[in-house]
C-alpha cells in the first residue's frame, strides 16, 4: 500500500497536479504580523499566507510607521476575509487605534 502512495504522488507530481490536502482536525490558527516601515514588502508576507489554511486568521500591525505600511494592510483586509489590520499611532505605543 505505502508503495502504492508512493507512486501515486510521483505521478502526481511529474504531471503537475495539484494534491489535496485533508485535515483530521483543524483548529483555528492566527499570525499576527507587525512591522515598521515595511510598506513596501508587507504585502507580500499577507499574501504569501492568506488561503493556505481552511482556518488561518491574519492580523497586520504597523507599529508607528511612517511609510505607508497601513494603508497597504487596510487595503489587503477589505479585500480578502479573515485578516485583520490595526495601526498604532507611534512605535511602542500603548494604544491601538
Amino acid at each position: 500500500m505505502a508503495l502504492f502512495d508512493l507512486g501515486r504522488w510521483g505521478v502526481n507530481w511529474l504531471c503537475g497536479a495539484p494534491t489535496e490536502t485533508r485535515y483530521s482536525h483543524c483548529p483555528t490558527v492566527c499570525v499576527l504580523l507587525v512591522g515598521h516601515n515595511e510598506g513596501d514588502t508587507i504585502a507580500e508576507s499577507p499574501a504569501s499566507m492568506w488561503g493556505i489554511y481552511p482556518r488561518l486568521e491574519l492580523i497586520v500591525v504597523d507599529d508607528g510607521s511612517t511609510d505607508g505600511i497601513a494603508e497597504v494592510a487596510q487595503r489587503f483586509a477589505a479585500e480578502h476575509a479573515g485578516v485583520l489590520a490595526l495601526s498604532r499611532p507611534e512605535r511602542g505605543a500603548d494604544r491601538v487605534r
